[in-house]
């Protein structure tokens, strides 16, 4: 076997790592997107409906708006082989980003001018993707962008094969169509990036009309779908949550917004750690990448074959679209695609440092110095910062309460789910609750159409003696053996005192910011005189 073989293998087997390791634990707890996607899974597989009974949809409604559907329906298949699992949920998003690793690998061998060095190019631009910070942390995560993004390399690779072989085009339109299925921002991206790209090659495809058109009528009929519910108003009920629509100066704000997915500050060296950004005191990419970055922009005409620059520049300009059509001030979630490119030239900067002998000899001492490093730092931030300052998101301590419940099977437990709107859902998937009488309870609380703009985003879960909803005091007080379970806003000293509550036990947060949960007993003898 040769070294490059061998090399390959290495990267894959580190991004392989890098994103399993601990991939149920790790993430502490799970979160609400990510039980709605595991447990419609689970609905799927055993009655072919969703959650709220819904056959086969083409969108998926859940807390307060809809999720693309690809990412569910592929995940029945993990569900079902590791059960009702937050590995088995997370199993696919893993999966995927080991699949970019290798699509970047191939999709290089084919895009580097120099042929005598484009192993060594490949192995760069694969490893840059396995250890970059932005790829690992959306890979442990059930992040549909982290899907669409792989999706849509595949079809960008697939199209550059097309123009070595015009037999490939309709296979590279209905992938590109189906990541419109994976994620919300290749929606906006596809339909703008395939005219550009006949556009732009309009003198090759003009010669193929035959395989021209086969592949524009592959996208059409895979973008059909989103046509029967256009009108519903669930298609953009995204958009609407996170855009600024009515906006006196839109293109004041697009052009603005646009702008900060190209700031280095925002690439290399700020440290936000939303749902949407990576772990504590880490960027989407380390600040030492920013060196090999401009090197990659200075020596990237030089390294790309020149019929492929075009591409490169449609994707530069397309890919942060559809978050500059978003509220949000720098949301790396929505530019995976656009992080995968950056990605690219920053392989090709350091590959210019490497072969310009500018690190000389020591060049891959160097380089397996610098990698051992970001990954070290990776390690603190994630699985050691993050994993507690960021459990409280993913719902860790509803986790540690299930254990705590089994001993009141007897009880009437409710758990006040106002701060956590997803913790009956979480109790469900996890415990496998019978989808079919978790879709009776649902679809009788749904007040408008399955699709609609008009959605709901707190429910109520009544799983057997477990409540999950609003703590309605007048009505529970008085009844006797009642476990009233939340957190300190939900059940306050007051309530306590006034309501003659008699204490049970406490879960700990283990964050570390008080989000604990506390458990009283009614006691309506003392409350309400009862006997």
């Amino acid at each position: 076997m040769k070294l490059r073989n061998l090399l390959l293998i290495f990267i894959i087997g580190l991004a392989f790592f890098l994103r399993f390791y601990k991939l149920g634990e790790v993430p502490m707890g799970i979160h609400r997107d990510e039980e709605s996607h595991g447990y419609n899974a689970y609905s799927l597989r055993l009655t072919g409906k969703d959650r709220y009974g819904e056959p086969s949809p083409i969108l998926f409604r859940s807390f307060g708006s809809y999720q693309p559907p690809l990412y569910t329906y592929l995940a029945i298949l993990p569900v079902w082989f590791f059960g009702n699992t937050i590995f088995g949920v997370r199993f696919l998003s893993a999966l995927m980003g080991v699949l970019l690793v290798v699509l970047t690998y191939f999709f290089s061998l084919h895009v580097f001018q120099d042929k005598k060095n484009k192993y060594k190019f490949s192995a760069i631009a694969s490893l840059v993707i396995a250890v970059s910070p932005w790829s690992i942390f959306f890979s442990r995560l059930v992040a549909e962008g982290n899907l669409g993004v792989t999706v849509f390399i595949f079809s960008i690779f697939l199209f550059v094969l097309s123009l070595k072989n015009v037999k490939i085009f309709p296979i590279a339109t209905l992938v590109l169509a189906l990541s419109t299925h994976a994620y919300y921002s290749e929606r906006v991206i596809s339909i703008l990036f395939l005219p550009a790209f006949l556009f732009l090659y309009k003198d090759y495809f003009r010669t193929n009309l035959k395989w021209l058109t086969f592949g524009l009528v592959a996208f059409v009929l895979v973008m059909v779908p989103h046509l029967f519910i256009l009108q519903s108003g669930a298609l953009t009920r995204r958009l609407v949550e996170v855009g600024y629509i009515g906006n006196k100066s839109p293109i004041f704000e697009f052009i603005k917004r646009y702008l900060i997915y190209f700031s280095p500050r925002n690439l290399f060296f700020d440290t936000g750690a939303s749902l949407g950004r990576i772990s504590p005191e880490l960027g989407v990419f380390y600040s030492i990448f920013i060196i090999p970055f401009f090197f990659g922009l200075k020596n990237a005409r030089k390294l790309i074959q020149p019929k492929f620059l075009k591409l490169f520049i449609l994707l530069l300009v397309v890919t942060p679209v559809s978050a500059a059509l978003t509220g949000d001030s720098f949301y790396p979630l929505r530019v995976l695609d656009l992080m995968w490119f950056f990605s690219f030239i920053i392989s090709l900067g350091i590959f210019s440092i490497w072969q310009f002998h500018l690190l000389g000899k020591i060049g891959l001492v160097v380089l397996t110095s610098t990698v051992a490093f970001c990954l070290f730092w990776f390690y603190i931030s994630y699985f050691v910062f993050f994993k507690y300052e960021r459990a409280k998101d993913y719902g860790y301590v509803y986790i540690s309460l299930m254990d705590k419940l089994n001993k009141y099977s007897d009880y009437r437990v409710i758990v006040d789910s106002a701060s956590d709107p997803g913790a009956g859902l979480r109790y469900a998937y996890l415990t496998g609750f019978d989808p079919t009488r978790l879709q009776k309870l649902l679809s009788f609380q749904l007040k408008s159409p399955y699709y609609s703009r008009d959605v709901a985003l707190n429910e109520d879960y009544i799983l057997d003696n477990i409540e999950f909803r609003a703590i309605e005091w007048r009505r529970v007080v008085c009844e006797d053996k009642v476990l009233l379970v939340g957190d300190r806003l939900a059940i306050s000293e007051g309530q306590i005192k006034e309501h003659k509550l008699k204490y049970e036990f406490e879960v700990e947060d283990v964050s570390g910011y008080g989000n604990g949960l506390f458990a009283y007993s009614t006691n309506p003898k003392e409350k309400c005189g009862r006997r």
